[in-house]
C-alpha cells in the first residue's frame, strides 16, 4: 500500500534519457534546480515487510552534492532553415505558402520570418486582429484590411522589392475565393548581410529566443527570385520519415523540424476521397504546428552513467533534493533481450506511461465532468506539481493543444511529473500508472516472488525474445497502449506455451507506435470510436510514424479478449468493489487458484484505488470478442453505481440506460484458461486490482489468489483445451 506523500515542490525537476535501458548501456539525468546546490543519490524501488513501496539506496559513483542550474522548457514547433543566406541576395523576392490558422496562440503568430547576422529581420505575421501583417526590424509596416478566419485555407504571398523599396502582402481564401492585398514603402529597404536563418511558424527574437509560434497548418512554402520558373527554394512537407525537410528548389536550403509538429495531416487539396495518407501523399503535404509542442526539452544532462553488467533489473530513480524541494527521476533497467534471472517477469507498460505523462485533462479541462465526483472535491486533491504541469503546458495525449486539436504524440525527453512513486491521481484519489505498478513490485518483494522487470520499449524493440526467458509474464495495472510489434510478441509467447497474468483493466486497447527516428516519442491517433478525450480530425486517423490506422485494436480484429481473456467494458470514479467467486471457481481446473480462500468471502474488499479490487476501469469476458470458449469466469464484481458507465464502443444507439444498474455488461470478470501449447492465462479485469494486493499488509484474499496464480503458473503443467472437451 502507498503510505508516503509525493514530492511537493516543482522547484527541482528532472528526466532520464532513455527511459528504459539494459546493462552496459548509458543513461543520463537532466535536472533543473531553482535553488542552486542539491544532493543526488541512486535508489531502487521495492517493498518492505508490510508490502509498502520503499526505496533502497544503491552505491553510485555520482552520489553527492552538485551545483544546480535553471533549465527552461522551450515549447513550440517550427521549421528551421539554418543556412538561408541565399534569401538575402535577390533584389526581388516572393515568398508563397498555404496556411490554415487554428488560433489559440499566446502571442501574435509568425507564419514566416528571417533574421540575418547583422540583425536585420522581417516577419510575416497575424496581428492581434488576425490581419496579415509584415514587420520589419520590430515595427509593423503594412497589414491587409480584412482579418483571416480560423480553420480556412489561405494562399499567402509576400513580395519584397528592394530596388523599388516596396513590400506587398496578399491572401486568397480557398473556399470562396475572397482576396485581400496591401502594399507599402519600406524606408529604408532591408539590406541584410552575412548568414541568415529562416523560420516557418515562429520568429527568432534579437535575444535569441524563438517566439511568436503559429498554431495551424502550413503547406507548400516556396521562394521565387524572378530568375525563372524554377523556384529558388521550395520545401517538401509531404509525409516522410524523420525531421529533415528537403529543399527541392535551386538553392538547396534544406531545413529541419523542431519540437515535433504533427505530420501526415490533410492539405488544401484534400477533399475526402481518400483517408490514408500513404495512398495520396500529395494531399497530405501540410504540417500542423502548435505553440505548445515539445518533443525534446534539450536540457543539459547533469550526469551520465553506464549501467553495470551485474545491476539487477528493476525500477530505479535518481533522487535529487535541496532545501526547496525534491524529485525522483525514474528509469527502468531491464535484462538484455533473451536473458533473465527469474521465471517471473513484470512487463512495465512504459508506452502507457508516456501517453499518460503529465495528464491533467481530468481536473483541468473546464468542461470535463465526472459522475459521482464533485468538482470541488476533485480540485482539493490537485497538488502543486500538478498545477505546475498545467501552467507549463506539459501535455499528455489526453490533452488538447491550445488551438483545440488533440495531442497525438508524447515524449520522454522532458519532465514526466505524474510518472513518479507515490503519485496520487486526483480523479481516483489513489495511485495510477507507475505508482500503481510499484505497488505490484512492492507486493512481489513482500511475497518473496523473485522477478525481473521488462518494459514495453524492450518488447517493442525485441519482440518475443524479450519474454522467452521467463515462464510467467505479469502485466500491470493499466497497460492500455500497445504497438503491433508488442501484440505480435505476446501472441507468439502464448503460442509457445508462455503463461500470462493480466492484473489490470482497459489494457491492450489503443493502436500505438514508437517513432523509429525518435525512439523517445510515441504516437496515438483517436480514430473511429472508443472511449477518449478527443477525436482525430477527418482524414487524420493514420499514424505519421508507421502509416497504420490509429484506432482501437478491437477494430483491427485484435480485441484484448483474444490475448488476456477480458477487455474494456466500463468505467467509474466513485468506489471500487470486491469480487465474489462464481460457480466456476469450484471447477477442478481452477482449484489451485483458490487454495486457502473461502469461496463465499469477498476478494479485494480494500485497496489503495477507491478502496477495493474492482474499480476505475473494468474488463469483462466475451466469447464474441475472443475470450476462449473453454475459459472459466472464476470471479465477478458487479453491483456498481450509476457512476460506472458502459464504454463508448459498446453503445450503438444513445439512450439513458448505460449505467451499471441498467447495463449488465458493466461488471468485472476474473477469467482463467489454458492455451493449446500448455500455457495459461489469468485476467482480472480491473485497474484497481494492483492496489488491493497490499491491503492488510499484504494478507488478503486478492493477494493470495495472485500468489497462488504466479506460483502455480511457474510450476504446474496445464492440459491443452481439447482435453477439457
Amino acid at each position: 500500500m502507498t503510505n508516503r506523500p509525493q514530492d511537493a515542490s516543482p522547484d527541482l525537476v528532472g528526466y532520464a534519457d532513455p527511459l528504459c535501458i539494459a546493462p552496459g548501456e548509458d543513461v543520463t539525468a537532466a535536472v533543473s534546480s531553482l535553488s542552486g546546490r542539491y544532493t543526488a543519490r541512486l535508489v531502487r524501488f521495492g517493498g518492505d515487510a508490510d508490502a509498502n513501496v520503499v526505496t533502497s539506496e544503491v552505491p553510485w559513483e555520482h552520489a553527492g552534492e552538485r551545483e544546480g542550474r535553471v533549465q527552461y522548457l522551450r515549447r513550440g514547433s517550427y521549421l528551421r532553415v539554418a543556412a538561408a543566406a541565399a534569401l538575402t541576395q535577390p533584389e526581388t523576392l516572393t515568398l508563397e505558402l498555404w496556411a490554415f490558422p487554428t488560433g489559440g496562440e499566446r502571442s501574435e503568430p509568425a507564419l514566416a520570418s528571417l533574421r540575418a547576422e547583422d540583425g536585420t529581420a522581417w516577419r510575416l505575421m497575424l496581428d492581434a486582429q488576425r490581419r496579415l501583417t509584415f514587420w520589419l526590424d520590430e515595427r509593423a509596416v503594412v497589414a491587409t484590411p480584412i482579418p483571416l478566419r480560423t480553420r480556412a485555407w489561405y494562399a499567402l504571398q509576400l513580395t519584397l522589392d528592394r530596388a523599388a523599396g516596396t513590400v506587398t502582402i496578399a491572401w486568397r481564401r480557398d473556399d470562396d475565393g475572397a482576396e485581400a492585398r496591401a502594399s507599402a514603402l519600406m524606408t529604408p529597404a532591408p539590406t541584410p548581410s552575412g548568414g541568415a536563418e529562416l523560420l516557418f511558424a515562429a520568429a527568432r527574437l534579437g535575444d535569441g529566443r524563438v517566439w511568436h509560434h503559429f498554431n495551424g497548418k502550413i503547406e507548400a512554402p516556396r521562394v521565387q527570385d524572378g530568375a525563372g520558373d524554377d523556384p529558388l527554394a521550395a520545401w517538401e512537407l509531404a509525409p516522410r520519415p524523420g525531421v529533415a525537410i528537403p529543399d527541392i528548389g535551386r538553392a538547396g536550403l534544406d531545413g529541419e523540424l523542431v519540437n515535433g509538429p504533427t505530420r501526415c495531416v490533410t492539405g488544401h487539396t484534400w477533399r475526402g476521397h481518400e483517408v490514408d495518407w500513404r495512398r495520396v501523399p500529395e494531399q497530405y503535404g501540410a504540417i500542423h504546428f502548435h505553440d505548445d509542442d515539445l518533443d525534446d526539452a534539450c536540457w543539459e544532462p547533469e550526469v551520465r552513467w553506464r549501467v553495470p553488467d551485474d545491476l539487477a533489473s528493476g525500477v530505479y530513480a535518481v533522487h535529487v533534493s535541496s532545501a526547496a524541494g525534491a524529485d525522483h527521476v525514474p528509469f527502468i533497467v531491464t535484462p538484455r533481450a533473451g536473458e533473465g534471472l527469474h521465471d517471473v517477469a513484470v512487463l512495465m507498460p512504459t508506452f502507457s506511461y508516456l501517453v499518460y505523462a503529465n495528464e491533467h485533462n481530468a481536473w483541468h479541462a473546464p468542461t470535463f465532468e465526472i459522475a459521482g465526483l464533485e468538482r470541488a472535491t476533485l480540485l482539493e486533491r490537485v497538488t502543486v506539481k500538478e498545477r505546475f504541469i498545467a501552467e507549463q503546458r506539459l501535455l499528455s495525449c489526453y490533452e488538447l493543444h491550445s488551438d483545440g486539436s488533440g495531442v497525438c504524440m508524447s515524449s520522454s525527453r522532458r519532465p514526466l511529473l505524474n510518472m513518479r512513486p507515490w503519485y496520487i491521481s486526483p480523479v481516483i484519489d489513489g495511485p495510477h500508472q507507475l505508482a500503481a505498478d510499484l505497488e505490484l513490485l512492492a507486493w512481489l518483494d513482500y511475497e518473496g516472488i523473485a522477478h525481473d522487470v521488462v518494459s514495453d520499449h524492450q518488447l517493442h524493440a525485441h519482440g518475443v525474445a524479450a519474454l522467452r526467458a521467463h515462464r510467467v509474464v505479469v502485466l500491470g495495472s493499466h497497460p492500455e497502449y500497445w504497438s503491433e510489434q508488442m501484440l505480435d510478441a505476446l501472441e507468439q509467447y502464448e503460442a509457445e506455451g508462455g503463461r500470462v497474468i493480466y492484473l489490470g483493466g482497459n489494457g491492450l486497447y489503443w493502436v500505438t507506435a514508437q517513432d523509429p527516428e525518435r525512439p523517445w516519442v510515441v504516437e496515438v491517433r483517436r480514430g473511429f470510436n472508443g472511449t477518449r478525450c478527443w477525436t482525430s480530425e477527418p482524414g487524420e486517423t493514420h499514424l505519421q510514424t508507421t502509416g497504420e490506422p490509429g484506432c482501437l485494436w478491437r477494430y483491427r480484429g485484435r480485441p484484448p479478449q483474444r490475448l488476456v481473456g477480458v477487455g474494456f467494458t466500463g468505467q467509474g470514479f466513485d468506489t471500487s468493489l470486491p469480487y465474489m467467486a462464481t460457480a466456476a471457481a469450484r471447477d477442478p481446473r481452477a482449484a489451485f487458484l483458490f487454495e486457502g480462500i473461502e469461496l463465499d468471502q469477498p476478494i479485494g474488499a480494500a485497496g489503495s484505488i477507491m478502496n477495493g479490487a474492482a474499480g476505475f476501469e473494468l474488463d469483462r469476458a466475451d466469447v464474441r470478442l475472443g475470450t476462449p470458449p473453454h475459459a472459466l469466469v472464476v470471479a465477478r464484481a458487479e453491483g456498481f453505481s450509476r457512476s460506472y458507465q458502459s464504454s463508448v464502443e459498446e453503445i450503438e444507439v444513445s439512450d439513458s440506460l448505460q449505467g451499471a444498474p441498467d447495463n449488465d455488461l458493466v461488471h468485472a470478470d476474473i477469467t482463467f484458461y489454458e492455451t493449446p501449447a500448455g500455457g495459461a492465462v489469468l485476467g482480472v479485469g480491473s485497474i484497481a486490482f494492483c492496489g488491493a494486493l497490499g491491503a492488510n499488509n499484504g494478507r488478503n484474499p486478492a493477494a493470495l489468489l495472485i500468489a497462488n496464480a504466479i506460483r502455480g503458473f511457474a510450476s504446474r503443467e496445464f492440459a491443452p483445451p481439447h482435453r477439457h472437451g
